[in-house]
C-alpha cells in the first residue's frame, strides 16, 4: 500500500509539473526571447551569468554563517550544493 501512495505521488507531482511548465510557456512569446536573446551581446550575458553565479556562492556563504550561528555545521562545499539545490 505505501508503495501505491508513493507511486501516486511521484504521479501527481509530474502532472502538475508538465502543467505548470505547459502553463508558463503558455503565457510568454518564445519568438521575443529568441529575437532579444539573438540581439543582445553575448560578452554581456556572460557577464551577467558570471556575476549571478558569484552572487549566489556568495549568498550562500552568508547563509552558512548563519548556520554556524544557530549550531548547525555544514561544510562550504555541501551548503554551496544544498543552495544551488534548493534554487532548481
Amino acid at each position: 500500500m505505501a508503495k501505491r501512495n508513493k507511486v501516486i505521488t511521484t504521479l501527481l507531482k509530474l502532472v502538475i509539473s508538465v502543467a505548470l511548465v505547459y502553463f508558463i510557456f503558455s503565457k510568454i512569446d518564445l519568438n521575443a526571447i529568441l529575437y532579444n536573446l539573438k540581439k543582445s551581446n553575448p560578452y554581456f550575458l556572460l557577464i551577467a551569468l558570471g556575476f549571478f553565479a558569484l552572487s549566489k556562492i556568495m549568498s550562500s556563504f552568508r547563509l552558512n554563517l548563519y548556520f554556524h550561528t544557530i549550531g548547525v555545521l555544514l561544510t562550504q562545499k555541501s551548503n554551496l550544493k544544498l543552495y544551488f539545490l534548493g534554487m532548481f
